[in-house]
């Protein structure tokens, strides 16, 4: 697991994360999560998947830490030692005969098992740990990527609606002094062939669809209308007798039409338009810098050990 912005401990992971939508979501998956970069001469470079950009290193004294490269340089490489298995230990570049081990220290309610919870460089196989290949406690989501930054590093682009954590995304809106504008949820009319039942009427208006909708649109409490034209299919653009509802689900409550309560009314209702949209910005709200609307976002990724 990740420690801070430095060391690296051993502990126990409780929260595994939420499997349904993919591996991980949890700060303690993410923490105990790294990518095996490969290098040359058969190595790999570990990055902390928490902490995009910061690779394990050893220490002068043996400790292990997570390091930003210098500019210019390399993140510090490991050997894989194959066991039988699936298993594996790590010996790092420039320390032969040096494996990443347990040594002894004091145990907490989320350390391992044993008392041996940090993780060092020992000498010898005899303390050295046997690592498990194992699926990843997290996973990057399907639409992310790597790129390369101007200076040679690498950039992780990662969608924004993929950023299921425990340490949430917050948005701040700013407006001028007169409020903000109001953002309006595209909606569209839905017609159903017959009548919304005798409740929750706001008003009657003799007037023609196109009016009608604009009325009840402009009213916050209208959600419906209902009309009987007298035909089965009724000129529009004629005015009739509206009747405007306030079901908070009309679809619900609409009764078809029969010999007994007639065979020509009409209704209407409005609702989300979740109509798939083409070109750029398709599907997105995109407000334009003269609107007086911007989002700040202070998130940074989750790190359950990290002093804040």
């Amino acid at each position: 697991s990740v420690l801070g912005q430095s060391a690296v401990e051993l502990r126990r992971l409780t929260e595994p994360g939420f499997s349904n939508r993919r591996r991980g979501g949890s700060d303690a998956a993410n923490a105990a999560t790294f990518r095996a970069v490969p290098r040359a001469n058969g190595e790999v470079a570990l990055e902390a998947f928490a902490l995009p950009g910061r690779f394990v290193a050893p220490s002068a004294a043996g400790a292990l830490r997570l390091e930003v490269p210098r500019r210019g340089s390399s993140p510090h490489g490991w050997r894989l030692h194959a066991l039988a298995g699936s298993r594996l230990r790590l010996e790092p570049a420039g320390w032969p005969g040096w494996f990443i081990g347990a040594v002894s220290g004091p145990a907490g309610a989320n350390s391992a098992p044993r008392a041996a919870e940090r993780l060092a460089l020992v000498n010898g196989t005899a303390q050295a740990l046997e690592l498990e290949k194992r699926p990843s406690a997290a996973e990057y989501p399907p639409c992310s990527f790597w790129a390369r930054g101007a200076r040679g590093q690498g950039v992780l682009m990662w969608p924004l609606n993929e950023m299921v954590d425990e340490t949430y995304t917050v948005y701040w809106r700013f407006c001028g002094v007169d409020g903000c504008p109001k953002i309006e949820v595209p909606r569209k009319w839905v017609r159903g062939d017959g009548y919304l039942p005798a409740d929750f009427e706001l008003y009657s208006k003799e007037t023609t669809l196109t009016e009608a909708k604009r009325i009840c649109s402009a009213d916050s409490r209208c959600t419906s209308l209902t009309v009987n034209c007298g035909t089965a299919d009724c000129g529009w653009s004629e005015p009739a007798r509206f009747i405007f509802k306030t079901f908070s689900d009309p679809r619900t409550v609409l009764q078809p039409r029969s010999a007994d309560s007639g065979h020509f009314w009409h209704s209407f209702w409005s609702e989300e338009d979740d109509t798939p949209r083409a070109g750029p910005g398709a599907g997105c709200a995109i407000a334009s810098a003269s609107d007086g609307h911007m989002d700040l976002s202070n998130y940074t990724q989750g790190n359950p050990f990290e002093a804040r």
